[in-house]
């Protein structure tokens, strides 16, 4: 009995081995901007910057369309490389990417468009001299987490979110490569900013627990606890159940927990007046035909 299980340590090492080199490499935000020469870019005027904002905020406005999500986009991209205020424009370009590959394209598109997400986001800490001089010394975004501003955890957030799911999609190989990288971001958002985005660590880290390689019971009722958390302190994020049920509830066969998550998404009405009435639509949609 003793060799049969070391040989099972054996095997479960040798196929870590393995799928570690078979992990997709990437090039980053901050490859693209260590490359890029200033000289060569031209910056929009502040006159063309506001029109393009002012495009980019209607487009987004109705971004539960694809077409109007695709425009919006393209436009925070525009802004993003060459606007004023990078920060932000990447931030919401990274989110544009995470819900085109979340909610309208699936395997190769999906996960292109995660992976421009990460770019973008990549980008937009670029933007913070501290962490690009540490990159160009070999030092990853990972590693200098003490050197993120408040105003970094945005693109942070959609680096961490975006990579993440573009590593699921990879394979198990990225998937290892990638997941202590994610989860030491996503730590760090949640130790600072637990509310960004609706609970966004807290509902991330239910997905986390619930899917990661070699997964435990502990992983399963830590799932749960994130979950809880983000449905609790942010129940209009509609989202938060739909990935309660897609992973935590179908992992652990609990029908009960799947149709209570989800039925009151299908009854509930989308509130015009809430920042994610465009998400909630989405939501809505997902939560139907889950059902």
């Amino acid at each position: 009995m003793r060799c049969l299980y070391l040989d099972q340590i054996v095997l479960s090492f040798l196929f870590i081995f393995w799928s570690l080199g078979c992990a997709t490499s990437r090039q980053s935000g901050f490859d693209e901007k260590q490359l890029s020469s200033p000289a060569k870019k031209t910056l929009l005027s502040p006159k063309e910057s506001q029109k393009l904002e002012s495009q980019a905020k209607i487009a987004w406005s109705k971004r539960h369309q694809e077409p109007d999500l695709l425009e919006a986009k393209q436009r925070y991209s525009n802004l993003c490389q060459y606007g004023p205020s990078v920060r932000t424009h990447c931030a919401l370009a990274a989110r544009a990417s995470y819900l085109l590959a979340e909610y309208f394209y699936q395997n190769q598109d999906q996960r292109e468009q995660f992976n421009q997400g990460a770019r973008f986001a990549e980008l937009g800490l670029s933007e913070n001299s501290a962490v690009m001089d540490r990159f160009k010394k070999g030092i990853p975004v990972e590693a200098s987490l003490d050197f993120i501003e408040t105003r970094d955890l945005g693109n942070l957030y959609w680096l961490a979110v975006n990579l993440g799911s573009w590593a699921r999609l990879d394979g198990v190989g990225t998937q290892l490569k990638h997941k202590d990288k994610v989860k030491r971001m996503i730590d760090h958002i949640l130790k600072k900013d637990r509310d960004y985005f609706y609970y966004g660590a807290d509902r991330y880290l239910g997905v986390f627990y619930s899917v990661i390689p070699g997964f435990s019971a502990e992983d399963l009722k830590l799932s749960k606890q994130h979950f809880e958390t983000a449905l609790k302190r942010a129940p209009q994020h509609f989202g938060t159940s739909i990935h309660y049920a897609q992973t935590y509830a179908i992992k652990t066969k609990n029908r009960d927990l799947f149709e209570k998550l989800l039925r009151p998404m299908i009854e509930a009405r989308p509130q015009r007046d809430s920042p994610l009435y465009p998400e909630q639509i989405l939501d809505q949609k997902r939560a139907q035909s889950l059902f």
